[in-house]
């Protein structure tokens, strides 16, 4: 491609007619004056206005370029123009006219040079863009800028006519090359970069328990540093970058995770030496938090050498307010650390064979915990050092013995030869001989009469549980179940016989086993049903089939290995359907012409199909794919890829954003805005366009969630109010004390709702949030008389205090850190949140007792018909659809040490926490009380009347007086996944 605008100037033949013209141009104007008009004027002026507009037409052929020959040829009208002003003689007008006419010329050819130049650029930037295709590899969004950009260059070069500009465009062509290669370069780079922080993450994760409060603040604030620049990762050099800035962070972890596990021990080294060995055990515990204080702000800014030192300040005090020095505490601390070890690597073992049938191992069940005794409450670390290593040997030497006696019941011991080989491996395993133990136990398992006769009896006894569970999971295969109870009964009367027939046993044991294959089968069946469920059409493709018909005819061991094998094969077969869907939209989108795309495609689904119906649907979907991204068809096959994976999240979305909606106008209005856009791609054919038309309905989406949600917060608020206002008769003045009324608030909201059902949802969201502007001070007296109310003889009411939107984070803190609520209430949680705001909690209580109504629970009722069922609590988890609070959820527990017990105990509050924002539900629990019957509040409408009846000689209560108070309503933080601001689990 040239980038010389004037390429006629490299002909050496243009170049010289050029030169020859001017000079001859020069030459004619420069002749003398004209000679004396001869002809008549008439003539004469018409003449030379034929000349003038031939001059004219010649002017208006020029183009606006700035190439040197069209340049000069309209430097050079201008003086034909005076010439021809000029000429006042027949002579004079013809030169004039000789001019013109090798003017015309000029121009003609110019014309022809600069079309012939024009379109060759256009022509050689037509063919480097060509060049320059999209990548699959790159996201959707990128993905379709380079493609806008695509089309807009190759409108911009079939519109150009100035051969000056193709500079630029052959330089925009370059670039959108080099940015398209900048992009897959990114997408290759990202992969490492995105697993690198999410390892970050998972790091950070890990650390979390074993870390003081500033240490987890400082490791999440990296790890937020480190999501904040994988956000702008936008090229290669950014994700190489962050892959190094990741390991950074995790070399910095590892000096956080020595500083956690040195805090670690030393938070419970203090606390057992406290509890153990302080004299003024309430001023050392102070001296304590202090040092925690200063290690917490030094590990908040990441320096844990000296959170460690400040931690030792602690340990080097001597007196009454002390833990005795540090010599004490670091004895102290490297023995708590070798007991903590001991139990990581040795608890559990030390369990299982605490629990197994070995004599006498029970009485070892608290050995560890004896030894951490010995040492920290006794003191006598050298003591409680040295059974260490004999505990840890008495678990390797025991441990094999129990894991092979688990394999045996204790009802074999009717058998003398299974007793003899007990008592001969338990008289080795006094002596510690651990290995020759063991072997005494071979016998029971070589396949000798004496061990198929233990192997029977002890599974008769053992799979007991298992068989009965089975035989209920079968319960709607008839067959099935018929066979396992004959298996089973078969085995256990071989069993059982006196005495047993070993080849019996052994034939029907392995009859048994057989049968009990079904379990596992179930379990695999399950997987597999679960992916078929998912995948329209699949089952037509009989993948299951084999695996049915060996279990059909009883060959479990070869049924449950089909259906093992069966599970990648139809996860292949589902993943092969969707690009089967996404193949058949790429076809029905092909042009007729020319008629080789649409084979293309075609042949692929066919030869697919039936590489998938032969039981390949891995292949099938490799080569469906491979025909998809071929050149021909690649930028429809990843638009209409783009469009379907699109799709089903806008979609989602679009159904959750309908379970907000109420007004029939703006529901049917998303639903004709998605449908307008489906209709794009399917039938339009439209992908791309399909995909722009989903962007604008998700920004549709977003708008009408903001104003849905603030309806569902205006209603529910207004009929928060009217339900105080019906509750009590003198409720009413005192919330709108201030002015204001329920009835004016309803007016407000109809006009919103006006507003709403003609679509103008910015307005009308406006309209809402301006009814709970103006009711501020209504919310906030009727919150205090609900919460009142329900306070009265009982612990409810306490929902605003410990939740409403006034609650500090310092008063968030205390709970979770101190067990104290607002209003110096006892009240330990993991999690202390509240609203945002009093119309939150108001609209809470609201949906909850609408949910209450329609489950046929009226809130406001006062009595309960007697005969009749015991009330249930009327519990919801309710979606705000916005966010409506902030949480601080435990993470460290705080712990004492218990002497007696020798036992770190979690105290019910926390060291460190984490802060959740986002939250979108809340829990809403209204209970039924029953009034006081004698001075004597009754739990149980039955205990209320069978006081009643008891104090009026028998006879019971028609009904009962009561109420429902509302117990519970806080933000709901449970499942709540923080970084990616969604819940993990659905309401249920």
């Amino acid at each position: 491609m040239t980038h010389d605008p004037d390429g006629w100037r490299s002909d050496s033949k243009i170049l010289r007619w050029v030169e020859l013209f001017f000079a001859e141009m020069s030459w004619s104007l420069d002749e003398d004056a004209p000679a004396v008009l001869q002809g008549g004027r008439e003539d004469f002026d018409g003449e030379k206005a034929v000349v003038a507009q031939r001059l004219a037409a010649a002017v208006a052929r020029i183009p606006a370029s700035d190439a040197d020959l069209m340049v000069k040829l309209r430097q050079i009208a201008p003086q034909l123009e005076v010439d021809l002003k000029a000429a006042d003689t027949a002579e004079l007008l013809a030169n004039v006219a000789e001019k013109l006419t090798k003017f015309d010329a000029a121009v003609e050819k110019a014309l022809r040079d600069h079309a012939t130049a024009l379109e060759g650029r256009r022509s050689a930037a037509q063919g480097e863009l060509a060049k320059v295709k999209n990548s699959p590899v790159i996201s959707a969004a990128a993905r379709r800028g380079f493609d806008r950009r695509h089309k807009g260059l190759a409108q911009e070069i079939g519109a150009e006519v100035e051969l000056a500009a193709f500079d630029a465009i052959d330089a925009k062509i370059v670039s959108l090359a080099n940015d398209i290669a900048a992009e897959v370069d990114t997408e290759a780079a990202r992969p490492a970069a995105e697993a690198a922080v999410s390892q970050a993450q998972a790091r950070a994760a890990a650390l979390a328990a074993k870390l003081d409060r500033g240490a987890l603040l400082y490791v999440n604030g990296e790890v937020a540093k480190l999501l904040a620049a994988l956000a702008k990762a936008t090229d290669k050099a950014r994700c190489e970058q962050l892959v190094a800035d990741c390991a950074t962070f995790t070399a910095m972890t590892v000096k956080a995770e020595a500083y956690g596990a040195y805090f670690d021990t030393w938070f419970k080294t203090s606390a057992a030496l406290i509890a153990t060995h302080a004299v003024k055990v309430k001023e050392t515990w102070e001296h304590r938090n202090d040092a925690v204080k200063q290690a917490t702000a030094e590990s908040e800014q990441g320096r844990f050498d000296q959170a460690k030192a400040a931690l030792e300040v602690f340990n080097a005090r001597t007196g009454d307010e002390s833990v005795g020095g540090q010599a004490a505490f670091d004895g102290t601390a490297g023995f708590i650390d070798l007991v903590d070890r001991l139990e990581a690597d040795y608890g559990d073992k030390l369990d299982e064979v605490t629990k197994s049938s070995l004599k006498g191992a029970a009485g070892q069940k608290k050995a560890i915990a004896d030894i951490r005794k010995q040492g920290v409450a006794s003191g006598d670390i050298p003591g409680a050092t040295a059974r260490i290593d004999p505990l840890k040997a008495w678990i390797d030497g025991n441990l094999p013995l129990a894991r092979a006696m688990a394999g045996f019941h204790s009802s074999a011991l009717k058998l003398p030869g299974y007793r003899q080989a007990i008592t001969a491996m338990e008289v080795k395993r006094t002596a510690e001989k651990w290995v020759e133990a063991l072997a005494e136990l071979d016998v029971l398992k070589d396949g000798s009469d004496l061990a198929v006769r233990v192997e029977s009896i002890s599974v008769n006894q053992k799979l007991a549980n298992s068989y009965a569970a089975l035989f209920d999971r079968v319960a709607n295969n008839k067959k099935a179940q018929t066979g396992l109870k004959q298996a089973w009964d078969a085995h256990k009367t071989a069993a059982e016989a006196t005495p047993g027939d070993p080849a019996t046993m052994k034939a029907t044991l392995a009859e048994l086993r057989k049968w009990m294959l079904l379990d596992e089968i179930y379990d695999g069946s399950a997987l597999v049903k679960a992916v078929l469920d998912g995948s329209k059409g699949s089952r037509a493709y009989g993948y299951t089939a084999p695996a049915l018909a060996l279990i059909n005819n009883k060959d479990f061991v070869q049924g449950l290995a089909e259906t093992k094998a069966v599970l990648p094969r139809v996860k292949a077969l589902a993943a092969y359907l969707d690009v089967r869907k996404e193949a058949e939209a790429l076809m029905a989108a092909l042009p007729v012409d020319p008629p080789e795309l649409r084979a293309l495609i075609e042949t692929a689904l066919d030869a697919t199909k039936t590489t998938a119906k032969g039981g390949d649907a891995q292949t099938a979907l490799a080569d469906l794919r491979a025909a998809m991204v071929s050149p021909e068809v690649q930028e429809l096959a990843l638009a209409v890829a783009d469009y379907t994976a699109y799709l089903a999240r806008v979609e989602a979305e679009h159904a959750r954003v309908l379970g907000f909606v109420v007004q029939a106008e703006a529901e049917k209005a998303l639903t004709d805005s998605l449908n307008d856009a489906k209709a794009k791609a399917d039938p339009g054919g439209d992908f791309a366009g399909g995909y722009d038309a989903l962007a604008g309905h998700h920004t549709l989406l977003s708008g009408v969630r903001a104003y849905a949600t603030r309806r569902m917060e205006a209603l529910n608020t207004i009929g928060a109010l009217k339900r105080a206002v019906a509750q009590d008769s003198t409720w009413e003045a005192q919330i709108f004390a201030s002015g204001g009324s329920v009835a004016a608030m309803e007016s407000d909201f109809a006009k919103a709702d006006a507003l709403g059902a003609g679509l103008d949802f910015a307005k009308a969201q406006s309209g809402y949030e301006q009814i709970i502007a103006g009711c501020t001070a209504a919310m906030n007296k009727t919150v205090d008389l609900y919460e009142l109310a329900d306070a009265v003889d009982s612990n409810a009411g306490h929902s605003r205090d410990s939740h409403g939107a006034q609650v500090t984070e310092a008063e968030h803190l205390k709970r979770l850190t101190e067990g104290i609520a607002p209003g110096n209430r006892a009240s330990k949680t993991n999690t202390s949140s509240s609203f945002h705001s009093d119309s939150d909690w108001l609209a809470g209580r609201e949906i909850g007792a609408q949910r209450a109504a329609a489950a046929g629970v009226d809130v406001n009722g006062k009595s309960l018909p007697w005969p009749g069922p015991e009330p249930v609590a009327q519990k919801f988890i309710i979606d705000h659809g916005r966010a409506i609070d902030t949480a601080y959820r435990g993470v460290r527990p705080k712990q004492t040490y218990d002497a007696g017990a020798d036992e770190f105990r979690d105290t019910g509050t926390y060291e460190t926490y984490e802060v959740l924002t986002g939250l979108t539900r809340a829990l809403v629990n209204f209970i039924w009380e029953c009034d006081k019957f004698g001075g004597t509040k009754y739990r149980t409408l039955a205990e209320y009347a069978a006081a009643h009846a008891g104090a009026n000689g028998g006879v019971d209560p028609t009904s009962i007086p009561g109420r429902w108070v509302m117990m519970q309503q806080f933000p709901w933080a449970e499942d709540w996944n923080q970084a990616e601001q969604r819940y993990d689990k659905p309401i249920t």
